[in-house]
């Protein structure tokens, strides 16, 4: 398992970059942010949806905001808490490199499961999910990736 995880990591991050130079650390955070309300995530809640530290997505979140995917915004009623925002910039972004990462997914990966193999994969590995208690959040909708503004969350 571990060596498969790694081999594909691998494989659709040089993808990922060759096609669009963005990597696959900055293209999870684009999606993570693209499916929040507002466009955005508090940096601990973003830390915890990437399975990182908050040394490694502050780190991240650095590069990102240094050439414009994302901004960090603070939360007005506590300053302790900083939210990491997604950018007209990194939607576009997110917007270019979704189909090639899709294509590089099913060209490394799905297409070598038939269909039924992929929905037992799938079914097997969010039993483990469940198990420890980690839920993995839907990835954007194309609405969500191509809105030009963030959607708005509702109250209510």
């Amino acid at each position: 398992m571990l060596h498969a995880h790694a081999l594909l990591v691998d494989v659709l991050e040089k993808d990922l970059q060759a096609s669009t130079g963005l990597p696959l650390g900055s293209f999870e955070v684009l999606v993570q942010l693209a499916s929040a309300p507002d466009g955005q995530l508090k940096m601990v809640e973003l830390a915890q949806s990437l399975l990182l530290s908050k040394s490694g997505v502050t780190r991240l979140v650095d590069r990102m905001e240094a050439v414009g995917l994302v901004t960090r915004g603070a939360c007005p009623t506590d300053r302790r808490i900083v939210y990491t925002v997604l950018t007209p910039q990194g939607r576009a972004a997110l917007r270019d490199a979704m189909p090639r990462h899709l294509e590089s997914l099913a060209e490394r990966f799905t297409s070598h499961l038939t269909p039924a193999e992929v929905g037992m994969l799938r079914g097997t590995l969010q039993k483990i999910l469940d198990a420890h208690g980690y839920g993995v959040p839907a990835c954007p909708t194309a609405e969500q990736i191509s809105a030009d503004e963030p959607r708005k969350a509702t109250v209510g």
